[in-house]
């Protein structure tokens, strides 16, 4: 499933903020973020540690999890808007069960194919950059 990736030129360097309690999602998601030469920042697994590093840290683009640990992450959300830093969700529910005040967010469903991911990664990064 996970195959051997490769280094995505526009991704190298990219500083990656995941938010994700599921630990075997999230270990897949770091591992393909590394093979397309992000730099992962966290993962975080709640949401009061999501919110400390997307406040704090130097990020180029976020994946989050809609439901940490029975916590919505709108309080991460905010916090990257607030600071101009695209995100998406990477997320199990229907695109319609997001709040409408970010339904204009890319969402990734799971389970994520690393196709897709790397194309909303390249399309976030970009936008950061401009």
């Amino acid at each position: 499933m996970v195959g051997n990736l490769s280094i995505d030129p526009s991704l190298k360097g990219a500083r990656i903020l995941l938010v994700e309690d599921e630990w075997l999602v999230s270990v897949l998601v770091v591992d393909w973020l590394r093979q397309f030469g992000c730099d992962v920042v966290g993962p975080a697994s709640s949401v009061a540690q999501a919110v400390v590093l997307a406040a704090a840290e130097e990020i180029d683009a976020a994946l989050l999890d809609i439901n940490v640990k029975g916590e919505v992450v709108y309080s991460v959300a905010r916090t990257l808007a607030d600071r101009g830093i695209p995100f998406a969700f990477l997320t199990g529910y229907a695109a319609s069960m997001i709040s409408e005040t970010y339904r204009e967010r890319p969402v990734l469903q799971k389970p994520v194919r690393s196709e897709r991911l790397s194309q909303i990664l390249r399309e976030m990064v970009n936008q950061s950059v401009k």
